[in-house]
């Protein structure tokens, strides 16, 4: 048998909290993906994030989204 591992759909206000190293998002997201469990963002929240980031960041953070689900 398989060890069981969870999955995790990540909103957009954990994402901004995230990215701004707000707690408790940041510790959350960064707990997640240390976890070893799948963790994800569907397209509508990515488009929703990256509305509020300034050209200079998306470089980043569409390599940061491309290790996600």
């Amino acid at each position: 048998m398989q060890p069981r591992h969870s999955r995790y759909l990540l909103d957009t206000n954990v994402l901004v909290a995230f990215s701004k190293q707000r707690e408790p998002g940041y510790s959350l997201v960064t707990s997640l993906l240390r976890s070893g469990d799948d963790v994800g963002v569907c397209d509508m929240i990515v488009t929703e994030f990256f509305a509020g980031l300034r050209a200079p960041e998306r470089v980043e953070w569409a390599e940061f989204f491309s290790i996600l689900e």
